[in-house]
Order: structure tokens, then sequence, then C-alpha cells
């Protein structure tokens, strides 16, 4: 419920009097007040009229629909964030996901739209640095663009008027602060023995009774097809074409957002590999990407070898068929690159003694 006040405010200047009228409203819901707002007028009238147009918007949802950003806080707004793109044909990326389900466990996500500033930003900066994951400035510049996001669509999703503002202002500071910084271009291939380590351990893997997930398989379509985990994953019967040996690679990632299809050539031993499978599914290989890559960092640790992601992979077969003597433009119909550069630029990654 909306309701209004007057009050008479009377001031005394050089011994004389002065009146104004100060029109105050609240609006409660289950007998707590949830909005409130005063102005001074210099005459009774206009205070009651700008009092009564208040309570009639607030009460037909016209205007408090902005004066009611105190009751959205930027938890409830990234809740409703995933919601609403997890539901649409582009849904939210694991990434983007994990990190922010990630703030909502931050202070930050109690504050409400209408007080957030860059001072919450910097303080949530703050925050994930002394995190018990100790992440890099360049984990917490991704969080925080990832929230940027959020309030660039917040208003033409909800109808909440907020905008990036904040963030624009606050950047400064968290690179004076050294909060954040730009991720570099990783160049981690498989070292000297590495492979022959892998490749043992995860044929053991593969072999033992503890998991059902042919890692070693996939480990050797990663370094030969030079795909995504996910896209392997996602790989269909139906897709492959046995008299030419290729195969339908569908949904790729694109900068645009279009997830094509296309098709690639399957090199060297990769057709019998994926031929070996078992038909058990409409899928090739029917296993969640993240069980792939989990129970890859557990071989990894146990082999006591550092700073190598699966991802990494990616880069080790695109630099392979480079040292094999194909071309760049031949790497990319792989790969699924169209801009040769970033192809070149991240994927990458030739030894000076492949060129001997």
């Amino acid at each position: 419920m909306a309701y209004y006040n007057i009050e008479k405010v009377v001031k005394h200047n050089n011994n004389e009097k002065k009146s104004k009228y100060k029109a105050l409203v609240r609006h409660k819901q289950h007998g707590k007040i949830i909005f409130k707002k005063q102005k001074t007028f210099q005459y009774k009238d206009a205070a009651t009229k700008w009092a009564k147009k208040m309570v009639y918007d607030i009460e037909h949802n016209q205007q408090f629909e902005q004066t009611s950003l105190t009751l959205v806080t930027v938890g409830k707004l990234i809740t409703q964030y995933i919601d609403s793109l997890n539901k649409g044909n582009r849904p939210l990326g694991r990434t983007a996901q994990y990190s922010l389900k990630q703030t909502l466990r931050y202070p930050i996500a109690k504050t409400s739209l209408r007080a957030f500033c860059e001072h919450d930003i910097i303080v949530f900066a703050q925050h994930r640095k002394e995190a018990l994951t100790k992440p890099k400035p360049q984990t917490i510049d991704t969080d925080i663009c990832i929230l940027r996001g959020v309030f660039r669509h917040a208003y033409s999703l909800f109808k909440y008027d907020v905008d990036e503002t904040p963030f624009r202002r606050a950047y400064p500071t968290l690179r004076r602060l050294q909060l954040v910084s730009k991720s570099q271009n990783r160049d981690r291939r498989l070292e000297d023995g590495e492979y022959d380590l892998f490749a043992n351990a995860l044929s053991e893997y593969q072999c033992s009774a503890k998991s059902n997930i042919p890692l070693y398989d996939i480990f050797q379509l990663s370094l030969l097809t030079c795909l995504r985990v996910s896209e392997l994953c996602n790989l269909r019967w139906v897709d492959l074409n046995k008299s030419n040996k290729t195969i339908v690679v569908r949904g790729r990632k694109d900068p645009q957002g279009r997830q094509p299809d296309s098709r690639i050539p399957l090199l060297s031993n990769s057709f019998e590999i994926l031929t070996s499978q078992p038909e058990l599914d409409e899928r090739i290989l029917p296993v969640n990407p993240r069980s792939v890559t989990a129970g890859f960092r557990r071989v990894r640790k146990s082999l006591g070898i550092e700073d190598l992601r699966y991802h990494d992979l990616r880069r080790e077969a695109a630099s392979r068929l480079i040292e094999q003597g194909y071309s760049l433009n031949q790497v990319a119909i792989l790969t699924g690159h169209k801009d040769l550069k970033i192809l070149h630029n991240i994927y990458i990654n030739l030894r000076p003694e492949a060129l001997f």
C-alpha cells in the first residue's frame, strides 16, 4: 500500500518565518516499508499534487518500475538473467554460468540495483582476490566482464533502468590496484616425454573398472582432429560418412553466436578410433565433456605434470599439423576458425627443431 504525508516546515531567518511543505511518500508490503521518497515544496498544493501522483504511479506500477530498484538486488538480476538466457535459443555458456553463480555467493549479490556503484565492483574484485582459490587478475577481469554483460541487457530484458556506467568508472581503479589484467595468450604444448606418460596412464585409466569413459580414445582424437572436447562429445553416428572418412561437427563455436555446422576430414587413424566405439547412443562418444576434463586433470595430477589444460591439446594438435606441412587454411578447416590471425596467434606454437 502506498500513502503520503504532508508536513509543514517552518524556518526562522532574520526574525522572519518562512514556511515550506515536505511531501513524504511511502510504500508498504507485509507491514514493511519497501520504498520511500520525499520532496520539499514552497506551496502545500504543489506538495500534495506531487505526492498524489507518486502514490498513483506506484499503485499502478508505472513510475514504480523505476523507483523500485531498491527492491531488486544484483543477485536477483543475475538469477533472472541466467533463467532468461537458458530459455532462449542460445543458452548461457558454461564459463559464464559458473562465474555468475559464483558471484551470487559474494556480498555484491545483496546490493540493491539503486545503490549499486563502482565501489561495489572494487570491493567484489578485492573479495575475489582474497578467495581460497586465489584467482589471477585475468580471472577476476573475466568475472567482472561477465557481470557487466548482465547489466548491459538488464533494461531490454527486465526494464531495470541500469547500465554499464559503474563498470566504466571502476576500471581505472581496478587497473591501478592491479586487481584485473587482460589474459595472455597461452603457448603450452606437450613437452618431451609427456605424450608417452599421458598415453600410458590414460590407456590404463580407460581399461580400469573405475571409469566407463574412453579417455584414451578421446585424448587421441583431440590430438588428431583439433576439436574441442565439447565438439568431440557431440559427434553423431548419422553425421559420419564412412565412404569418404569425413564427419559433420555440429554447433561449432562462433564469435557471432551462429553456431554453424562444418564437415571435417578424419585424418590418420581418427576414423578407426571413432568407428571402434560401441553404438550405445546417437552420439559416438556419449559422455559429459566435464567428466572428460575432470578425468584428465586427475591423471595429470597423478603424473605430477603442471600447467597443462585439456584445451591446450587443441594447440598441440594444430601445431603438429603445421609442422607436418599442412597450410594454415587447411588447419582452419579442422579448427573451424574463420579468422586465420586468431588461429595463428593463439593456437599455433611451432618448435624450432620442427623446421629442420
